[in-house]
């Protein structure tokens, strides 16, 4: 068009005489250009850098999601094997447990016959058969004396068969306390395993934060375009900071044009840890269940002494029995010759018959006092029996997967003690942020020694949000998703 109106208007420069008049609106066009073509440049270069800051915020956030999933799946199979191994070492100690309360049947129906002949022997003592008479004279006299040895004899028998049953149920008690030392050691086991593998998945999932941070970055420089913006030498420089993960150190690069300008990529990645876990486990913990166990194995060893004793006193009951039923004959006899002697061996037969009847009586007192010892003591044994049965059904009801407990914890030293049968949540951010700042020709990076391109290659910045939820703690399925950029 320009050219066009010179071309009509040419009587302007013939009638003028002017020359060269095209030459300032030919600068003016070409600057115009010039700038044009600057414009349209930068402005292509901007919306470059504005795509490449924009891949490397997505490819920093779902590289982040990526690896937080990655993590919550592996703890998701941590946790289910914990789930798993908790099940199987649940269902062992509840067997355990069943052998030692069928175990406790034999020495228990035993130990309570001991107790019955006891009581026998005791009810036999106080019965008035037979009448005990030492006084001579009377006409019963020589038939007492049968009656009582007898009657001696008799608590020889019962006390005897408390013996035997006592004997029967002595071998039954150290298996059943070796039972029950081993199941001490196998809640240990079990305790020991289990919050291994505890803290082994929470260890790992406190190290997930760092990597998927370290992952958002590494993919954000990887996608942010800065190798094409680079000389060679500064290209090799770029790979080795790359691989040295450097960016781990300053989450930023910065570099030099062939103009000297500055330029630099930022990176920062919000990752958040895991705030709580909730768990689930029984409500008795190692230490009280250990506790309970050992009363049980001290009840056992109480036991096991009490018979020791019994045993003791049982033989020494029954050879003052065997002494008293021996006065009672010589008594006896001596009674009956009173009534054919004269003179003084009457007074030697009296004397030999109080004495013997005396020493009968003391015999059978001490016997007497033996079985009453033993009564008290084997009574006290029934209840240490009676303790123990009703604390392991109190460990088969309370430490088992039937009977569970909620809480959360936000480390493995808040389950210390407790027989966590597996992680029930994870309660966390489930979404990851990556922020990416492209500042280029910024003096050094918005310092007053700015340049031109201030005003025609501004700073770019692209934010970019990514979530890894949809799984499960026990099934996993964690995935990766963009959910926000700009």
């Amino acid at each position: 068009m320009l050219f066009s109106w010179f071309d009509k208007n040419k009587h302007f420069k013939k009638a003028g005489g002017i020359k060269a008049q095209v030459a300032p609106f030919l600068i003016i066009a070409l600057v115009i250009l010039i700038i044009a073509t600057i414009a349209t440049v930068n402005i292509g270069r901007v919306a470059l850098d504005k795509t490449e800051t924009g891949n490397a915020a997505d490819a920093g956030s779902l590289a982040a999601a990526s690896v937080m999933a990655d993590y919550l799946n592996a703890f998701a199979e941590g946790n289910k094997l914990l789930f798993e191994t908790s099940n199987e070492l649940f269902a062992e100690e509840t067997y355990l447990l069943g052998e030692i309360e069928d175990e406790l049947d034999t020495p228990e129906l035993l130990y309570y016959g001991a107790i019955t002949a006891t009581s026998a022997v005791i009810a036999l003592w106080l019965s008035p058969w037979p009448q005990l008479t030492v006084v001579c004279g009377y006409a019963e006299c020589s038939s007492n004396w049968l009656e009582s040895g007898t009657k001696a004899a008799a608590l020889v028998v019962l006390t005897a068969a408390a013996q035997y049953l006592l004997n029967e149920t002595w071998p039954y008690l150290p298996p059943i306390k070796a039972d029950l030392e081993y199941l001490i050691a196998f809640y240990q086991y079990h305790y020991d395993l289990t919050h291994n593998l505890l803290c082994q998945i929470i260890s790992m999932m406190d190290e997930a934060p760092a990597a998927a941070k370290s992952a958002a970055l590494s993919l954000a420089f990887a996608n942010s375009g800065i190798p094409g913006k680079l000389s060679e030498p500064q290209q090799d420089e770029y790979q080795a900071w790359i691989k040295a993960e450097g960016y781990n150190n300053s989450g930023n690069y910065p570099w030099r044009d062939k103009l000297d300008q500055p330029h630099r990529v930022s990176v920062e990645a919000s990752v958040s840890g895991v705030d709580s876990y909730g768990i689930m486990y029984p409500p008795y913990t190692l230490t009280q269940a250990k506790q309970i166990l050992q009363e049980c194995v001290d009840y056992i060893t109480e036991v096991y002494d009490t018979i020791t004793d019994a045993m003791e006193r049982n033989v020494r009951a029954m050879s003052y029995f065997g002494f008293s039923g021996g006065f009672w004959v010589m008594a006896g006899w001596a009674c009956n010759q009173l009534f054919t002697c004269k003179g003084y061996d009457c007074i030697l037969w009296a004397i030999l018959a109080i004495l013997s009847a005396v020493l009968a009586i003391v015999m059978c007192g001490s016997a007497m006092e033996q079985i009453f010892a033993n009564e008290i003591n084997l009574l006290t044994g029934w209840d240490y029996f009676n303790n123990i049965e009703d604390r392991i059904a109190d460990i088969k009801a309370n430490l088992t997967l039937a009977t569970v407990e909620d809480s959360e914890i936000s480390s493995c030293r808040g389950a210390t003690d407790l027989f966590v049968i597996q992680v029930t949540s994870i309660n966390m951010n489930y979404c990851v942020q990556t922020k990416v700042w492209g500042e280029h020709g910024r003096g050094e990076y918005g310092g007053s020694n700015k340049s031109f391109l201030n005003f025609i290659y501004p700073n770019i910045a692209s934010n970019s949000t990514a979530c890894f939820d949809g799984g499960d703690v026990i099934e996993g399925g964690y995935e990766a998703r963009l959910t926000d950029a700009n």
